[in-house]
């Protein structure tokens, strides 16, 4: 008698020990502690209640323990809760129920987080993550270092844009020297063309005849064909007015760079890093306004409704 009382009473506690399952909360986030078949030792899951979702628990159930088949959360009532319900949402169900294959076992939230946890639904989620960034932002004081950061960036632009101002002085000098010598190229080319101009009129029609000039002509118009073939082939550029141009200036601008110790490449430097500390600070200023943004509306948020899930 005493032996079938003694194996129910062990019976019993094994089935209560196999139905175990409790949910505490650990720095603010729910922890489901429940035995799974295989084993029979109770295991904890951490769930993340924003973000995390009962598929996301049913997942890692099954893959903590293989031997689950087939695991579901019932809300009051018998109903089933589709697997996308998030973790804050199942805990505003109240109590419920998880079933790991054949195994129910019954989850009751503890009494001082039913109050809170009410407070949590689809309006007020947002609200949350808003103060867990706020909160974030705050600890890592992220916004004390970007406005350091600021401050850093706009003093190297000042400095690179004092270098700046110096170096354009002397370029702008020089620029003003390459334009003039292109321009005089031009008017020498056009003086040449009417002095050779004027020298076959002269020779048609006061010192010889034309039946004498003509053959002059095509070799000297035949003679101008191949030296512009022959400066296309030398330096890959047609000899045409804006081509020309530039390349003068080009060329007279680094021979006077050379000869006035100015350093077109510092100069290139300086000017790509002013380029980059100027679209580093313009991004600063967005993430700090943005920054200044969110902080005034979590401001509004909390005072006109204090109520969210402290994380």
């Amino acid at each position: 008698m005493r032996s079938s009382i003694l194996a129910r009473r062990i019976n019993f506690l094994q089935k209560s020990s196999r139905n175990l399952a409790e949910l505490n909360f650990s720095h603010g986030l729910p922890v489901i502690t429940v035995s799974l078949p295989s084993r029979n030792e109770p295991v904890s899951f951490t769930c993340r209640p924003v973000t995390g979702t009962i598929g996301d628990l049913l997942e890692q159930i099954k893959e903590e323990d293989r031997g689950v088949d087939h695991a579901a959360i019932y809300a009051q009532g018998e109903i089933r809760l589709a697997s996308a319900t998030t973790i804050s949402q199942l805990l505003t169900m109240g109590d419920f129920q998880l079933r790991i294959n054949d195994i129910r076992h019954q989850i009751q939230l503890p009494d001082d987080q039913i109050a809170r946890l009410l407070l949590v639904n689809e309006d007020n989620e947002m609200a949350a993550i808003k103060q867990l960034v706020h909160s974030l932002h705050s600890s890592l004081g992220i916004a004390e270092f970007q406005f350091q950061h600021h401050k850093k960036l706009t003093a190297k632009r000042d400095e690179i844009m004092k270098k700046l101002k110096k170096c354009q002085l002397v370029k702008q000098k020089i620029d003003e020297d390459a334009i003039k010598f292109s321009q005089q190229m031009h008017t020498g080319a056009m003086i040449g063309m009417s002095v050779l101009w004027g020298i076959m009129a002269r020779l048609t029609w006061w010192e010889y005849s034309w039946d004498v000039i003509e053959p002059v002509t095509f070799f000297v118009t035949y003679g101008g064909a191949i030296c512009c073939y022959t400066f296309y082939l030398a330096t890959k550029t047609l000899p045409e007015y804006e081509h020309m141009t530039n390349r003068w200036q080009l060329l007279k601008t680094h021979k006077l760079s050379s000869k006035r110790g100015f350093s077109i490449e510092d100069y290139n430097l300086l000017s790509h890093e002013y380029a980059l500390v100027c679209e580093q600070i313009d991004r600063l200023e967005d993430e700090l306004q943005l920054l200044l943004t969110e902080e005034a509306e979590y401001e509004d948020d909390t005072g006109a409704d204090d109520s969210f899930l402290d994380f």
